[in-house]
């Protein structure tokens, strides 16, 4: 790695000895990381588009290595106290001894997916009063809600593999809920997005339509060491019934740059949407009726009683 001066070359050289597929980032082993010292680590940030997925700890390796990046040493520093500390104590949540993982099936969570103004949050907002229901959770998890701004004004895959790690620690939270559910009692946990959609957007940042992975690629498979989810159902609209509910959102929640994005392109916007179809085992409900109506829908996938 000596030879390496530039970013380019440095990518090249990195990519060729580890992946197969020198287009795709890839997460390498702490030692070269201390050997290179702080270059940026986009160059390794996995962009969840490889086989076999990544894990919990190429996920954290990942993360620390991060920190060490000028933009974000720069966001921290100029961060609060309370930002920073928070950040420990996401580091060692990530780090923790994980929950055990159930079988497939069995894990009793329920995910809602689908980009803003699908009516997601109103659908999850209602289940989240079912009788049943135990606890909702968001990805990631609203108590690390202040971390969000500092990742998102980083590089893509630097602020996505946060938003992965984030996954591994509100699973370790959904899982230690659902274990103290009775066998014989019925019981969910719901999330706000998962997994599927950290994947998604990736993909949507890396892809265009004609190199997104196909049906059945392994790019979509489910990593092995995180819980997965019993049900998982996507709320699609058209789009536009989809602008006009979020020109009625603007008005009290500010525009994310991402939203922004999609709004400008629809090829982009597209493209999440597609990668979304492709992930396996999701249920697609068309959103666009009567909320009671979507709601009922939704409601008869995951098998909840009305």
């Amino acid at each position: 790695y000596k030879s390496v001066v530039s970013r380019t070359e440095l990518r090249q050289s990195v990519t060729k000895r580890h992946c197969a597929h020198p287009q795709r980032s890839l997460f390498v082993e702490k030692n070269t990381f201390e050997r290179l010292g702080h270059f940026y680590c986009s160059v390794f940030l996995c962009s969840l588009t490889m086989a076999p997925p990544p894990t919990r700890s190429a996920a954290a390796l990942a993360l620390q290595t991060a920190l060490a990046t000028p933009q974000l040493t720069k966001g921290f520093a100029e961060a609060t106290q309370a930002a920073r500390d928070l950040l420990q104590t996401f580091l060692s949540a990530l780090g923790a001894k994980p929950e055990p993982v159930t079988p497939e099936g069995n894990s009793r969570i329920v995910v809602i997916e689908g980009l803003d103004g699908t009516g997601k949050s109103t659908v999850w907002s209602a289940l989240a009063s079912a009788r049943t229901c135990r606890a909702a959770l968001r990805t990631p998890p609203e108590e690390y809600t202040a971390l969000r701004p500092i990742f998102d004004a980083c590089h893509e895959d630097t602020r996505r593999t946060f938003y992965f790690a984030a996954n591994y620690i509100a699973a370790d939270q959904a899982l230690k809920l659902a274990s103290s559910i009775p066998p014989h009692e019925e019981g969910f946990i719901l999330f706000d997005r998962f997994y599927f959609s950290t994947l998604a957007y990736s993909l949507a940042h890396h892809h265009t339509i004609e190199t997104l992975p196909a049906h059945g690629d392994a790019a979509y498979a489910w990593p092995a060491d995180l819980v997965h989810p019993s049900n998982i159902v996507l709320l699609r609209v058209s789009e536009e019934a989809r602008q006009a509910r979020m020109a009625q959102r603007a008005a009290v929640v500010a525009v994310t740059e991402e939203e922004e994005r999609m709004r400008k392109s629809a090829a982009f916007r597209d493209l999440i949407d597609e990668a979304y179809t492709r992930c396996p085992g999701v249920r697609t409900i068309a959103a666009d009726g009567d909320r009671d109506a979507v709601l009922a829908a939704v409601k008869d996938v995951i098998g909840l009683k009305a």
